[in-house]
């Protein structure tokens, strides 16, 4: 039993990390990222634009809220933190 709650943990630690910002295109041509931080924080979205684009960006859009989701084993209704940033490089280094 204690192997599984080790096993349980492991996976769930592994989860936490944010995903790669996803590149797509812009409406005027430029290089953009959609860049999830719901579980490290909208402030450290800044600086993984930043980092994506190689420098100055531009933000398209800010998600900042919560989303309700019916927890699978408990059945209640929990939030799950929903914040993001969609930016526009302004000198892509791509």
């Amino acid at each position: 039993m204690k192997r599984l709650l080790v096993l349980v943990a492991l996976a769930a630690a592994s989860c936490v990390s944010d995903p790669a910002p996803k590149p797509f295109v812009s409406p005027d041509g430029r290089q953009a990222f959609a860049v999830d931080c719901s579980q490290s924080g909208l402030s450290a979205c800044y600086t993984r634009a930043r980092e994506a684009c190689g420098g100055d960006y531009e933000i398209m859009r800010t998600v900042d809220g919560s989303v309700p989701v019916t927890n699978p084993v408990t059945g209640q209704l929990v939030s799950l933190n929903d914040q993001r940033l969609y930016v526009s490089c302004k000198n892509p280094t791509s």
